[in-house]
């Protein structure tokens, strides 16, 4: 957790959860209770080596402590990559591959579909609903894109109260708008933003309709660095930049943040706090998160 006012960096420490409960997280989600705002939900994607989940946490404003509430598992839940919060017990999650990489078969399939691929069909958005109890494993979910909308779908963000849900593509380079059925959850295409980039994860910048993409400039960078001889090699430079879409021009594209890979290469999330012209952003293969100023 970060103090943008400070700059200060405090580790959570997790507490509910038994220490051998894997704990691989990746996407992450916010939820701030409309009747609580001394308190947030933290919904999180999580590679557990027994099978892919979502865990959601809770926080209270001011502690240092994040605790383990729940965790959502369903077959649909396959190949998550980014999650998108609609209540406690509901949320929507991207599938960025169609096989899953565990077991022999598996890894061999995957490996096909990374070398064969990307497929259209093989990526989408689902909606999962589960029980309101904690203690209850009861969970429906359906895939609600469209047949082969996304080849690599990515983050996922919710926005107008729940009625728009944005979703980025990594190999198409776009952010896709949907609108979002109140009753099915069913998404619509009502525009398709190109960014120019490939796309990862996006937010909200907080006192505006305008959101911020984090991009990756140069994909060829972005894919030796991720290959196995350059995963953990920090010296290994890549451009690396965010999007700002403006709402009030249809969510046209412009940059809010660009560097040559001197302060981070792989930015796959990012934060802006407009209030103290700050962006908060970090990599999902850094050992660092970066805080700069920006004009907001």
């Amino acid at each position: 957790m970060v103090d943008s006012k400070t700059d200060k960096a405090t580790k959570l420490k997790i507490e509910g959860i038994d220490s051998s409960h894997d704990l691989i997280l990746h996407g992450i989600d916010i939820l701030v209770p409309k009747d609580d705002d001394s308190k947030i939900y933290l919904f999180a994607v999580n590679h557990d080596r027994k099978g892919e989940a979502i865990v959601l946490f809770s926080h209270t404003i001011g502690s240092d402590v994040l605790t383990y509430v729940r965790e959502f598992k369903h077959p649909a839940i396959k190949t998550p990559n980014a999650v998108a919060a609609t209540s406690l017990s509901s949320f929507f999650i991207t599938n960025d591959h169609y096989f899953y990489g565990g077991g022999p078969l598996a890894t061999i399939l995957r490996s096909h579909e990374d070398h064969w691929g990307p497929w259209k069909w093989a990526s989408d958005v689902v909606y999962c609903n589960a029980s309101s109890d904690p203690s209850s494993h009861e969970i429906d979910c359906k895939t609600v894109s469209p047949p082969n909308a996304h080849p690599s779908a990515n983050g996922a963000l919710l926005v107008d109260d729940g009625k728009t849900l944005m979703v980025n593509d990594v190999v198409e380079a776009t952010t896709t708008i949907y609108d979002v059925d109140p009753e099915t959850k069913t998404l619509t295409v009502r525009k398709k933003v190109q960014l120019g980039a490939a796309a990862d994860n996006l937010s909200l910048i907080p006192g505006t309709d305008d959101i911020a993409v984090c991009i990756f400039p140069d994909v060829l960078a972005l894919k030796t660095r991720l290959s196995g001889d350059h995963l953990l090699d920090y010296g290994f430079k890549g451009e690396a930049g965010i999007l700002r879409l403006v709402k009030a021009r249809d969510y046209e594209p412009e940059l809010l943040y660009w560097d040559d890979g001197s302060l981070i290469t792989v930015l796959t999330g990012a934060a802006v706090d407009p209030v103290h012209g700050k962006v908060i952003a970090g990599g999902v293969v850094e050992r660092y998160f970066i805080v700069c100023d920006v004009d907001v």
